[in-house]
């Protein structure tokens, strides 16, 4: 079936969420389409809905399986999709009716791998776009993984990690040779391992600005929420992303580095606003002193530059400061509560 897009949606315990979901899907007006339903063995009325839209609709197909993960949902999804083509929604999420076809569209002009577009952060009061709706790059691959890693006034815009704003030819995830795609299980935000593996090896990505995702924001779900879960899901993949920059694309490696100095430093503040001292604190040592050691062994050579120096100087001794304020802030506060106590 030529020009056949398939949809494949994760879905686990979204009742709430999920009609507006499909219905959006449903409503695309680019029709040629397989919608795959993965009910990742949810709990609440998810899998009823699945099938009652199916009795409705032709184009939907319905999988249900144990409880797996989103990872196993899209995987599950992926073996037994038809279609020419691929993208991915978010069973909490909804698109914009043009989604697809603008996609579609951009890709076909640009005789590309991979069309992506931008979204709305979408919050119960209010949505904020996160791109100029006027923006249009193209970009080869390497460029295109590039972008999730720096901007710089020679590249001003990210075609994001997520993989739920974008269109792929089928071939991205079934080369003809090489391994099939498939999305890493039991890890924690897999976007970042596949997006920028699948972009490295497109030929042709095109980029619209156009805001044609709507991306829910839900207090307590699991992008949300901080624990061990998130420390740990970081470490993974800021340690996938040194084993494939050495393996594959040492030509990335530079600016993975500098872009990991500011992840860390994001997961950091996360912890300390969390409160969640002394928890998992020898876990983010470890990773600390993991990023310590391979930026040494990227910039420790003669050639190394002033940038260079200071990110790693910056990596060797950010945690043991944020952990001295963090210590600090507890120390005042036991103070505070204890002079409290006292007066009381």
């Amino acid at each position: 079936m030529g020009d056949l897009i398939s949809i494949i949606v994760p879905i686990y315990n979204v009742e709430s969420y999920l009609e507006q979901c499909i219905d959006s899907i449903l409503a695309q007006t680019y029709k040629k389409l397989e919608i795959i339903l993965v009910d990742d063995g949810s709990t609440d009325q998810s899998g009823d809905i699945c099938d009652r839209y199916a009795e409705k609709d032709s184009r939907i197909r319905v999988v249900h399986q144990v409880n797996r993960g989103s990872s196993r949902a899209r995987n599950a999804g992926l073996e037994i999709c038809h279609g020419d083509y691929l993208g991915f929604v978010d069973s909490d999420d909804y698109i914009d009716p043009d989604m697809y076809r603008i996609l579609l569209d951009n890709l076909f002009r640009e005789d590309a791998d991979i069309s992506a577009c931008e979204f709305y952060w979408t919050y119960p009061d209010h949505a904020e776009a996160s791109g100029n709706e006027k923006a249009y790059f193209i970009f080869s691959g390497k460029e295109a993984a590039k972008s999730l890693f720096v901007h710089s006034k020679t590249l001003s815009v990210s075609v994001k990690r997520v993989v739920w704003n974008k269109l792929y030819r089928r071939s991205v995830f079934f080369p003809e040779k090489g391994d099939n795609i498939i999305f890493p299980e039991k890890k924690f935000g897999e976007d970042n391992y596949v997006t920028p593996m699948v972009l490295y090896h497109a030929r042709r990505v095109v980029y619209s600005g156009r805001n044609l995702y709507f991306y829910r924001q839900r207090e307590g779900s699991l992008v949300h929420s901080f624990g061990k879960n998130i420390v740990m899901g970081c470490r993974d993949y800021i340690l996938n992303y040194y084993k494939w920059t050495a393996g594959e694309a040492l030509d990335l490696r530079e600016d993975i580095e500098y872009f990991i100095l500011m992840e860390f430093n994001l997961l950091v503040k996360k912890y300390i606003e969390s409160g969640s001292y002394p928890l998992w604190i020898n876990e983010l040592n470890q990773l600390n002193n993991e990023i310590v050691h391979q930026t040494k062994t990227v910039f420790g050579n003669r050639n190394i530059t002033a940038r260079g120096l200071k990110l790693y100087f910056l990596m060797k001794f950010h945690l043991l400061i944020k952990q001295r304020l963090v210590r600090s802030y507890f120390k005042n506060l036991r103070t505070r509560i204890s002079q409290k106590i006292n007066k009381g």
